[in-house]
């Protein structure tokens, strides 16, 4: 968890994502269950061209993890800011480790 950390607010191994900003952040009392909201600037991976017939050089997304110690997973729920009243983007991953 701590290298996925890393990567925020910025990470020069990831260059489409250029900023973030922590929204929320959520701890259970017993420290379990730890809940991130924060906001995502990702440079637009598109054509030259395209970005300027679409007018966009980056987008925003909301991005949500819900880390639960107790069951070891990791939840990660995505969804768009930008143009979302023409197009709504939502992606869950979740990741847990088996034993």
């Amino acid at each position: 968890m701590y290298a996925y950390e890393k990567r925020f607010p910025t990470c020069p191994l990831i260059p489409l994502l250029t900023a973030s900003e922590i929204l929320n952040k959520t701890e259970s009392a017993d420290g379990a269950i730890c809940v991130t909201e924060r906001k995502c600037k990702l440079n637009v991976n598109a054509p030259y061209l395209l970005k300027k017939l679409v007018g966009v050089d980056h987008v925003f997304f909301i991005q949500k993890n819900t880390l639960n110690r107790r069951e070891r997973t990791l939840t990660i729920e995505v969804h768009n800011v930008s143009f979302a009243s023409r197009v709504f983007v939502k992606e869950r991953c979740l990741y847990y480790v088996s034993v």
